[in-house]
């Protein structure tokens, strides 16, 4: 974990603060609650990712592709606005940084990822819900 203080902003850059199928876990809880205690003004998350076909091995990212993460991320919320803070989440798209033998993966272009050899398929406007 690494966090940042800068005139009143904390930029946290926590892993292992998810399970594995990137609900938050209670230590995850407890950690923020204890940086909300910190007096700052914004609070951005860890990464929390949008794909349901993410495949990466890291442990502790935060997800919010299904509705069954909103409750979560409600009293995430909750709690900071608790100590008078915002919250931002970073949403992230892995996209070709996947690993293992995911579906189809989506990217902006069709160039391999050099780290994990997927190949995505571009997205047109279209393509994106």
């Amino acid at each position: 974990m690494r966090i940042e203080k800068v005139c009143n902003l904390i930029f946290c850059y926590i892993g292992d603060v998810s399970l594995k199928n990137g609900h938050i876990n209670d230590y995850g809880f407890e950690l923020y609650e204890e940086l909300l205690k910190g007096d700052v003004g914004t609070l951005f998350t860890g990464f929390t990712t949008v794909c349901d076909y993410d495949m990466t091995d890291i442990e502790g990212m935060f997800r919010i592709d299904k509705d069954e993460y909103i409750p979560e991320y409600q009293e995430l919320t909750s709690m900071a606005h608790e100590y008078d803070t915002n919250i931002i989440m970073q949403l992230v798209h892995i996209g070709s940084y996947t690993f293992g033998e995911p579906k189809t993966v989506y990217a902006a272009s069709v160039v391999e990822n050099p780290v994990s050899k997927v190949i995505p398929v571009e997205i047109s406007k279209e393509g994106i819900k």
